[in-house]
């Protein structure tokens, strides 16, 4: 009697200690710890993005009138802080830069630079190429602002299609610096996925001319 007694106490604490031994695994803790980590990738994991955009070009035209052209391309960012230091993610600071395309037409051309009845300016092509530093915060895990600055390296296809007060008053090409200024406001989606949308602002002899862009933000952490 007292070995069965002695045998069904071990039966009934078995099953008790294997219980105990799962919960407080260290092995067990680090892999489920280690798999959140790499499901969890948010704006501070960041430290090259590259953001394919869409948006519009506001500027002055050759007759200098106010009007608008549809834009495109793309930027990449690259977070010098999050690679330097995992503990200092929070904070963005290192390059952008990219290229950003716009056909601009001729001066009565539409919003995507066509349908123009003008006999020249109609192939007028603009491309813009930021040489910029980036400086910003993250806030919780979803959203970070931050500004942007330096110069905007624009090449004119025509270059009295833009009216910048630059010497370049010609139908001939141009390629200028300018210095620019702008912000990017970025929103987490999900897992290496964020929404940005980029002001900018460069800054000429002549009239200013603002590019805005919404752009899909993909990270490679």
């Amino acid at each position: 009697m007292h070995r069965m007694i002695t045998t069904l106490m071990v039966f009934l604490m078995i099953p008790a200690g294997m219980v105990w031994a799962r919960e407080g695994d260290e092995t067990s803790g680090v892999t489920t710890k280690k798999a959140e980590e790499v499901s969890d990738k948010t704006l501070k994991d960041e430290i090259v993005g590259v953001k394919p955009q869409l948006g519009a070009l506001v500027f002055k035209d050759s007759l200098g009138g106010d009007t608008s052209r549809f834009a495109g391309g793309f930027t990449v960012d690259m977070n010098l802080m999050s690679w330097i230091d995992r503990d200092m993610r929070d904070w963005f600071v290192g390059p952008s830069s990219g290229l950003i395309y716009s056909h601009l037409g001729a001066p009565d051309s539409n919003f995507f630079g066509t349908n123009s009845s003008a006999q020249s300016g109609g192939g007028s092509n603009f491309f813009i190429v930021p040489i910029n530093l980036k400086a910003g915060y993250t806030f919780g895990r979803d959203f970070r602002a931050s500004i942007h600055g330096g110069g905007n390296l624009l090449y004119r296809s025509v270059a009295n299609s833009l009216s910048l007060g630059d010497s370049s008053v010609g139908t001939g090409s141009d390629t200028t610096l300018f210095p620019n200024v702008g912000a990017d406001f970025e929103f987490s989606l999900g897992r290496n996925v964020a929404l940005m949308i980029r002001p900018d602002l460069t800054i000429t002899p002549g009239d200013e001319f603002f590019t805005g862009t919404l752009a899909l933000s993909m990270l490679l952490t």
